[in-house]
């Protein structure tokens, strides 16, 4: 996303339990509406190792009002 023009990707741990609790709520009333209400964009990768298929899909939204 940094090529678009973001200036960090952060991943978050569920160790920060309020900043994680506050992020899954916005997520999931986000996600709710099909993420219609806010600007976003997705990406997803898929590997495969030793058997087994990993799917990871991102998402990314500047949106920091809530």
């Amino acid at each position: 996303m940094t090529a678009q023009g973001a200036d960090y990707v952060l991943a978050l741990k569920a160790n920060h339990y309020t900043l994680d609790d506050d992020v899954k709520l916005f997520l999931d009333e986000a996600t709710a509406t099909d993420l219609a209400e806010i600007d976003h964009a997705c990406a997803a990768t898929v590997d495969g190792d030793q058997g087994r298929m990993e799917t990871r899909t991102f998402w990314v939204t500047s949106d920091t009002e809530w």
